[in-house]
């Protein structure tokens, strides 16, 4: 079952998934009507999103409401350990900070 510990998952689990996605912040920010600032707020805990939001990211990300308290990601690695949702985010910021390096 869900507890209200769950909550402080959605939004490190909405900012993975539009990473995943390469949607950037101000992109999926406009797609839910909200401002950048909002949804940098929610994807770090600071504010939390209601469900006629949770709604609309889900149609963004074409996933069901569930998706969004996933604890962690399969990783398909060798030995079957998955890694946790810290762990995603931190790779994928890497990833991207190495992208944007090579950019400029």
């Amino acid at each position: 079952m869900y507890n209200e510990g769950d909550l402080q998952k959605i939004g490190a689990n909405i900012r993975l998934m539009r990473a995943i996605r390469g949607i950037g912040q101000s992109e999926m920010a406009k797609a839910l009507g909200i401002s950048q600032t909002h949804m940098s707020n929610i994807e770090h805990n600071r504010a939390s999103a209601n469900l006629r939001l949770l709604l609309k990211a889900a149609n963004v990300f074409q996933c069901s409401l569930d998706d969004f308290l996933q604890v962690s990601f399969a990783a398909g690695n060798s030995n079957g350990s998955s890694y946790s949702l810290e762990e995603i985010c931190g790779l994928l910021e890497k990833v991207q900070s190495k992208k944007e390096s090579a950019d400029v």
